[in-house]
């Protein structure tokens, strides 16, 4: 969390308005898939708890459920009115806690949607590392957008890796880049229907 709040202070957001929910790392499917709601979270066998354990949360000792996390995204979401929002692909295979991170966020947004608390205008972009219709099929639509970064903008951004010293920033600068090496380009997808798919990912894979 030090390093997050450290990485994204370098790019100008002050440490208020970096928040965390506190989930354990790799335990958001079991929470996602096995643990609906409250009265049975989530006991990560890590931690050796079944609840946030950490200080400075915006709902300290978060119960390892999806109905109280997606509770939080929703607060969140209400608190900062965002018109953008960038989450990880919504594909089923690949690392867990991206994965969930989507259905979150989604879930979040649908719920905000019915509840017509949503912020007015809210994009919902993914990025474009995996191709859905093969990672594997979701039933969402997409439209490709590319992004022109300023070269300063690019600096900062391979800057920021940097402080992810547990998350491979040793490597990152042993492969600096010249300002005129950086990509001056972002691909990302919108995902142009989120709202019309509700349920469709709340069981795991192989039984959907």
């Amino acid at each position: 969390m030090e390093e997050a709040r450290a990485s994204l202070g370098h790019l100008g957001v002050p440490r208020e308005a970096i928040s965390f929910l506190g989930l354990p790392d790799g335990g958001s499917g079991m929470i996602w898939y096995d643990h609906p709601n409250s009265n049975g979270p989530f006991l990560d066998p890590l931690l050796a708890t079944d609840h946030a354990p950490y200080d400075g949360l915006p709902r300290p000792n978060l119960p390892y459920a999806r109905d109280v996390v997606v509770k939080l995204a929703e607060d969140l979401i209400g608190r900062f009115q965002p018109g953008l929002i960038c989450t990880q692909h919504a594909r089923s295979v690949g690392h867990i806690d991206h994965i969930v991170n989507n259905y979150l966020v989604v879930k979040a947004l649908q719920n905000l949607k019915r509840q017509g608390s949503l912020p007015s205008r809210v994009t919902l972009l993914i990025d474009r590392a995996f191709d859905p219709g093969e990672q594997p099929k979701t039933p969402y639509r997409y439209e490709s957008l590319q992004f022109h970064i300023s070269g300063e903008a690019a600096a900062l951004g391979q800057e920021a890796g940097w402080f992810y010293q547990s998350q491979t920033g040793n490597r990152a600068e042993g492969n600096i880049r010249t300002f005129n090496e950086l990509s001056r380009e972002e691909s990302f997808r919108q995902i142009l229907d989120w709202s019309e798919h509700e349920g469709w990912n709340e069981k795991r894979p192989e039984t959907q």
